[in-house]
């Protein structure tokens, strides 16, 4: 039996949690399937599920893209599902969703080589328009925070390699605890996003950004860490200068 069935994926939110959603064509309408995968223990969040029966495909495609989604290949969409499978079934409709679509295969793109420049081209990345953005968790914002207040303590001559080593040690701190991992994910899902709009350039950086990841770089030797790193602490420097300064 074939299905027809589309997928819709969100941006990554800054966890590196990802919204979904899944449509099959079902005798009755549409089963509908929404949830965000890629966070926590178990993997997929905010499920739910309902059956659309009055609403033709054209008109729920147009609803979901309203809402910030892209359809994406449906391929694209199973082989990060299964990617994130933390259980035999992680939600009751899955069986439905894997229908003929046993082996999940991974896109052409995800194949390639590391190229350490192009991953360095992340600014459309970051674009707040169709970015991804890379929250640098509270605890280590708070530490960076000090380090700039030390650095703000010292000479103008050393001011900015002391600030340059609080952004290099942030960074390394910033992909651990299993964001390494989180965040490899949620930019293959947005290279899934950037391959349906074909935009190919960005794809391939965020695969380089990827697969830094995924050798084991250090958080620091990652653009698109190192730069978000950057730009929250640039943020917070006013803060640092202004606390520096009181005491």
């Amino acid at each position: 039996m074939t299905l027809n069935k589309t997928a819709f994926l969100g941006y990554p939110e800054p966890d590196a949690g990802i919204p979904f959603v899944i449509l099959i064509e079902i005798s009755s309408g549409f089963l509908t399937i929404i949830g965000i995968l890629n966070r926590g223990t178990e993997g997929f969040v905010d499920l739910e599920s309902t059956i659309v029966a009055d609403q033709s495909l054209e008109q729920l495609k147009t609803h979901f893209q309203t809402e910030g989604l892209q359809e994406v290949s449906f391929s694209h969409a199973f082989w990060l599902l299964e990617r994130v499978k933390v259980q035999e079934t992680p939600f009751p409709e899955y069986e439905i969703v894997a229908l003929e679509e046993r082996k999940a295969k991974s896109p052409s793109f995800w194949k390639g080589d590391y190229d350490p420049i192009r991953a360095m081209k992340v600014s459309y990345l970051m674009n707040p328009k169709h970015g991804a953005f890379f929250a640098l968790p509270e605890s280590i914002l708070q530490d960076g925070i000090k380090g700039l207040v030390v650095a703000f303590r010292n000479e103008k001559a050393v001011q900015q390699q002391i600030i340059e080593a609080v952004v290099d040690s942030c960074s390394e701190m910033a992909l651990e605890g299993g964001l390494r991992e989180s965040w490899s994910l949620a930019l293959d899902a947005l290279s899934c996003r950037y391959h349906a709009l074909s935009e190919n350039e960005a794809v391939q950086v965020a695969q380089d950004n990827r697969r830094a990841m995924d050798l084991g770089a250090l958080g620091s030797q990652v653009p698109f860490v190192r730069n978000w790193v950057n730009q929250q602490l640039l943020n917070a420097m006013a803060v640092a200068q202004l606390m520096a300064r009181e005491e």
